[in-house]
């Protein structure tokens, strides 16, 4: 999908990662996505019916799901609720999916919100990044496509 000379420079792998993790989200979950240059967000809720996650668009979202390229590469997943107080089911909720406050109340999965670093091989790094995303997505709030 890149020119050979585009290939392997930072922002055009960057740019063109984050419009695939884009299409695919849209795609499998209809997910309703803010985007900005580094990255995007979707609004997401805790249904206590399905005792699951779930996108939002149509409801009052509870938080952000964001995905965002940083310096140095790193693509990071984060969940930035709108109120981050610990009795809150939503918080509470992501605490017990294995979602932990990694700082100034956004929330990552587990030990690290990195779902990859760019490299020169972009192949590998979408199929890398979208393998993690996609688990995360699943496991870590059980969001079925």
């Amino acid at each position: 999908m890149l020119h050979e000379r585009e290939r392997n420079t930072e922002n055009s792998s960057r740019d063109l990662i984050i419009h695939l993790l884009i299409t695919r989200m849209k795609s499998r979950y209809d997910a309703d996505i803010k985007v900005w240059r580094e990255g995007f967000k979707a609004g997401i809720n805790y249904d206590t019916n399905e005792g699951r996650f779930s996108f939002s668009d149509a409801e009052d979202p509870k938080g952000d799901f964001m995905i965002n390229c940083e310096d140095a590469g790193k693509i990071k997943c984060i969940i930035k609720p709108y109120r981050n107080a610990s009795n809150s089911l939503f918080i509470q909720k992501l605490i017990e999916f294995g979602w932990q406050n990694a700082f100034e109340n956004y929330y990552q999965r587990g030990n690290t919100s990195t779902l990859g670093v760019l490299t020169d091989d972009f192949n590998g790094d979408f199929v890398r990044i979208s393998d993690k995303l996609e688990s995360i997505i699943n496991n870590g709030l059980r969001i079925k496509s």
